[in-house]
């Protein structure tokens, strides 16, 4: 197992902080932003910069609404293009359509104006249809809107079943009836949190190359541990999907304690003199 290879390979991150009517995620900018410092960098996938495209792009407050369009435009662009790995990221708001169809909402969407969202079988196809790369790799940190809590991300676990994509590991950040959390000032969401710090500092006991079940396991266990408990995630894989390498581990075992000082025996004396000594 080696890492992808940079040259061939290609990601597309996508996360929205704020929503024209659904509730802001701050903490998403700082989701995408770190994730594009890792994948960049040559402890993980070494990706060229041109290869990583991020939604929105940094930009001024002038910027143009990224739209539906722009990010099947993005996806379209590094799937035809990558060869060896395609990693796709999404955080923000997740939308169901009353059939239970995933739509990830853009800023001008919301559950009344799905047509704005981005369809996930618009995604699914472009990873299935026009993507020829070896690996595919989709991370959804996303929700349902309705979730009346401020600060949550509702999902279930529709979203990891409707993103199934053969051939790819998906990794979805809730389980069934769980909501996504976004904890109000927080750096990360909570589910992108863990996985960006098993990414920089390892994972205990995981391969010299760190592979998504891996990191999977080691996510779940922290959030699963958590106090207050965080939404446990979930994992699907086709063929060899639980095995692409991600980064370099960089997590080494502690130092073993140090044995403590052993007292130094004193030196046997034995009777000295005339007649003194024992026979």
């Amino acid at each position: 197992m080696s890492l992808p290879d940079p040259a061939r390979s290609w990601a597309v991150l996508v996360g929205f902080p704020s929503y024209d009517t659904l509730d802001d995620l701050p903490a998403v900018t700082n989701n995408v932003r770190r994730l594009q410092e890792i994948l960049t960098s040559p402890h993980s996938w070494n990706l060229p910069a041109e290869h990583c495209l991020v939604l929105p792009p940094p930009s001024g407050p002038d910027a143009p609404t990224v739209s539906r369009d722009d990010v099947l435009d993005a996806l379209h662009t590094a799937a035809t293009a990558a060869e060896d790995a395609l990693l796709v990221y999404f955080a923000g708001h997740g939308l169901l359509s009353e059939s239970g169809e995933l739509h990830l909402a853009v800023p001008r969407s919301d559950h009344r104006r799905l047509y704005r969202a981005v369809h996930y079988e618009r995604v699914r196809h472009e990873l299935v249809t026009n993507c020829r790369a070896r690996s595919r790799l989709v991370i959804l940190d996303c929700c349902y809107s309705g979730s009346a809590l401020k600060g949550y991300m509702g999902a279930d676990d529709v979203v990891a079943n409707r993103a199934r994509v053969e051939g790819t590991y998906i990794m979805t950040s809730a389980a069934k009836t769980a909501p996504a959390l976004a904890p109000p000032g927080e750096t990360y969401t909570a589910f992108t949190g863990e996985l960006l710090a098993a990414l920089e500092a390892g994972v205990p006991g995981a391969s010299e190359l760190l592979r998504t079940d891996e990191v999977f396991q080691h996510v779940r266990r922290r959030l699963a541990n958590a106090r207050p408990r965080r939404p446990i995630p979930q994992q699907r894989a086709r063929n060899d999907g639980h095995s692409i390498a991600l980064a370099h581990n960089r997590w080494t075992p502690p130092p073993p304690p140090a044995s403590p000082a052993l007292p130094v025996p004193l030196p046997i004396r034995r009777g000295g003199g005339a007649g003194g000594g024992r026979r």
